[in-house]
């Protein structure tokens, strides 16, 4: 009977110890879980960190982008105003190269007019020099 009972205490030690191995098994597995859900805590975070990032350095992308493209439309607008006043310019320049042009013209007509009738006005007094000369030569000869 000592055998029997020492052999069911060794079965019952044996079931004890397998049990608390099991349980120490399950804490370990436990403690496994928990330190891989922390893991992931961390992997998550530092994944919503990253994005938050990227959505950060997106958004400025897209703000440099938008100002580029505004500084481009306001160029485009500056470059359309100055070949329109370009245009005016030289227009002007146009209208008043003709306009003195014209009056340059008017001015030569007017000279060219003065100078003929200077002309004509000299060659009048010349003659008449020419015949008071020849009536005073007459006169004394």
């Amino acid at each position: 009977r000592a055998a029997a009972v020492s052999a069911a205490e060794r079965v019952s030690v044996d079931l004890l110890l397998a049990h608390e191995t099991e349980c120490r098994a399950a804490e370990l597995a436990m403690v496994t879980l928990r330190l891989e859900a922390r893991r992931m805590r961390y992997v998550l975070r530092a994944e919503a960190s990253e994005r938050a990032e990227l959505r950060i350095e997106l958004d400025a992308g897209r703000q440099r982008i938008d100002r580029d493209v505004e500084a481009r439309r306001t160029l485009a607008r500056e470059e359309h105003h100055a070949r329109g006043a370009i245009t005016a310019a030289s227009v002007a320049e146009t209208l008043l190269v003709e306009s003195l042009t014209a009056s340059a013209r008017s001015v030569l007509l007017a000279e060219a007019e003065s100078r003929q009738r200077l002309f004509h006005a000299s060659q009048g007094s010349v003659a008449d020099a020419i015949a008071s000369t020849k009536d005073r030569l007459a006169a004394e000869l």
